[in-house]
């Protein structure tokens, strides 16, 4: 009887650790299906502040909104409505700020729109880097063919013999030539490209062997040009990942692109701020 009983309480208390843990399990299965889903995106890591957590809008959206650089930013929320986040602000170039606003698409991407002094500057679109490469800023045929310098002395910012980070400026103009040894870093997630061709005056200008391309659906209408690196890293890059590596001269140009009612829309070389050369030498 004593055996029997033991064996009795055992079986009693493994059907009812049998019955805990099925109980259990129907509690998660019950809360989890309570549970609104979840968006899935790296986006939310960027956001500072959530404005429309649900709203979604349409992919076709995006086409409503092209070729009109330059618009206002009523006249762009009228079309795209409410964001779902903002975006923090950045220094690109010099004597302007970048504020940025992302939308929900429908198939989980994300529209980071850009803007400096209430004019739209342009946008990205921000995807899983698993399913597609989506980091590079809308590359328009027409306007990469009319790329072109432009002379911007008086907005120059960056002055030879000036120190940015602790390293010398050794030129400048167009190129900021930069005394450096090591690693140039991604300002943040984008993608590396050395296959690139420029135009200017109807000369075409092909990219050197030592050049990339640095694009970001994170600074939609700029393009990061670095050259004088000894190592390139090309392809999607991570935040304060190495882009390359030079042992004695980085050169860097930012363009923008600008759009005008007469103009068709073309890249021109604009000065970079300091503080996104800082973060290119010494990404936070």
């Amino acid at each position: 009887m004593k055996h029997r009983l033991n064996l009795s309480k055992l079986r009693s208390g493994k059907i009812t650790g049998v019955s805990l843990v099925l109980a259990v399990l129907g509690s998660i299965l019950v809360i989890l299906n309570r549970q609104p889903p979840k968006i899935a995106s790296k986006i939310e890591g960027f956001c500072q502040q959530i404005i429309q957590p649900n709203a979604k809008i349409e992919n076709t959206k995006i086409n409503q909104i092209q070729g009109k650089e330059g618009a206002t930013r009523e006249s762009i929320r009228q079309i795209l409505g409410t964001p779902y986040c903002t975006l923090p602000k950045i220094s690109l170039r010099s004597g302007a700020i970048t504020e940025r606003e992302a939308y929900h698409l429908e198939d989980d991407s994300y529209l980071i729109v850009a803007y400096e002094g209430n004019q739209y500057l342009g946008y990205g679109i921000d995807a899983d880097s698993s399913t597609q490469l989506s980091w590079l800023f809308r590359w328009d045929r027409n306007s990469e063919s009319q790329a072109k310098e432009i002379a911007i002395r008086e907005l120059w910012e960056i002055q030879a013999g000036e120190t940015i980070a602790g390293y010398r400026i050794a030129g400048g103009l167009g190129d900021v030539s930069i005394e450096f040894k090591g690693s140039i870093l991604a300002p943040m997630q984008g993608l590396v490209t050395g296959d690139f061709v420029l135009v200017s005056d109807n000369n075409l200008i092909k990219n050197p062997t030592d050049c990339v391309i640095f694009s970001s659906s994170q600074m939609p209408a700029y393009l990061l040009k670095s050259c004088g690196l000894s190592d390139r890293n090309l392809g999607r890059v991570q935040q304060g990942n190495p882009i390359g590596k030079t042992g004695g001269y980085l050169h860097l140009s930012l363009l923008n692109y600008r759009k005008t009612d007469t103009q068709a829309g073309q890249w021109i070389y604009v000065s970079p701020s300091s503080k996104f050369l800082e973060r290119l030498l010494k990404a936070s």
